[in-house]
């Protein structure tokens, strides 16, 4: 691996993670455009720690005031993704080598995002959508947002997401539109409960470095490229998040929508 293709795979990875994309389906598509037949596992986990580093720094102040019952629902929303990802993970890995299969994740993940841009832009008193949600949210919420049913439900959501293709954060942010959650409480709890997916992800990684091929191990690349790859992802991790703050701000996810049935229908053309 090249310094320049480390650089790229940083920035797809900081790029992808959070805005509603999918950053395995755009590392699988990226490696592949480059000829890169087996990134080490060490670089996979350097790019994570960047993304992590990126939402610690970006949520900070939330983080230092979180409540332990804050803690419980993050906890709660988390534990169905731990639970599909070690039972589903040899199915999980055979798929990140199959472009083919990105076809159909990128194409669910399109539909959720139309349907979510949807119920955003159905702001208004008036709207029947709007009515519904508000009622949904009314009956789910306490005083202290989520609620534990909107955050099981919403990690429900979240184990698609296992899925190459499946953008976390798309339906994370999704699932808390569909529960009636407020907008800024959707943008921050998504992102809260991707730590500890993250966190997994690394973990898992770490073991399978320590159980795997020894030549897939932290030496195989210089350091440069590696430091290189983390800052990449942290730097424009933080700059994805504050572009996808934007956007829900605005009440628009529409252009990821079609972003994502586009990715789908060349693949179809060229895989």
């Amino acid at each position: 691996m090249q310094w320049w293709q480390a650089l790229i795979l940083g920035c797809v990875q900081g790029l992808t993670e959070f805005l509603p994309v999918s950053s395995s389906g755009h590392l699988q598509i990226t490696e592949h455009l480059f000829g890169l037949k087996m990134v080490p596992l060490a670089f996979d986990i350097w790019l994570h720690l960047g993304t992590l580093l990126a939402v610690l720094i970006y949520f900070r102040e939330q983080i230092r005031s979180m409540t332990w019952k804050m803690l419980s629902k993050i906890g709660l929303a988390s534990l169905p993704i731990f639970i599909g990802g070690f039972v589903f993970m040899d199915y999980i890995i055979q798929l990140r080598t199959d472009l083919s299969a990105l076809i159909i994740t990128y194409a669910i993940s399109a539909v959720v995002l139309f349907l979510a841009d949807s119920i955003l832009r159905s702001n208004k008193g008036e709207s029947i959508k709007f009515k519904l949600m508000e009622k949904i949210h009314q009956r789910l919420t306490n005083k202290y947002p989520p609620s534990l049913t909107q955050a099981l439900l919403i990690g429900l959501f979240q184990v698609i997401a296992i899925l190459p293709g499946v953008s976390r954060s798309g339906i994370t942010v999704s699932a808390g539109i569909f529960t009636g959650l407020p907008r800024d409480q959707v943008f921050s709890f998504a992102f809260l409960i991707s730590l500890p997916a993250i966190i997994g992800a690394i973990v898992l990684n770490v073991i399978q470095l320590l159980t795997g091929d020894s030549a897939v191990g932290i030496a195989v690349l210089p350091w440069s490229v590696y430091l290189l790859g983390v800052t990449a992802s942290a730097i424009v991790g933080w700059l994805a998040l504050s572009i996808l703050r934007w956007f829900i701000d605005q009440r628009i996810l529409w252009p990821f929508a079609i972003y994502s049935a586009l990715v789908s229908i060349l693949l179809v053309l060229f895989v």
